[in-house]
């Protein structure tokens, strides 16, 4: 495939991910597993996270703000990125465990700088 101005891009990373998930159902169940175990885990470390930093108050309702404006522009990142003909369903659960992992990352970077 060749890339011809910028919107091809997108198609010239993911559409070999597109052929190797086609090619056998194993390959089609091993993407959406993966998806399915990464968006598990991210939600479970936000929840985790909100769990230690504690009730909602003054400190933490900032914390959860800029934790969910961070998993916004993944979101919005991925939106761009991601491909919207093909294995859309699929791409969302990674999108979603993107923008969580990314909510984890800030949180518990926060979490880190407040307990020392």
């Amino acid at each position: 495939m060749d890339v011809k101005s910028l919107s091809d891009i997108p198609a010239w990373i993911f559409y070999p991910i597109k052929l190797w998930a086609e090619k056998d159902s194993d390959n089609f169940n091993i993407l959406v597993g993966t998806g399915m175990i990464l968006l598990v885990l991210s939600f479970v470390m936000v929840w985790i996270l909100v769990r230690r930093l504690g009730e909602s108050d003054e400190r933490t309702s900032k914390t959860y703000l800029k934790a969910m404006s961070w998993a916004l522009v993944v979101i919005l990142v991925c939106e761009i990125v991601f491909p919207s003909t093909y294995l859309v369903n699929q791409f969302k659960l990674y999108k979603y465990a993107f923008a969580m992992i990314a909510a984890a990352v800030y949180m518990y970077a926060k979490y880190r700088k407040e307990m020392r």
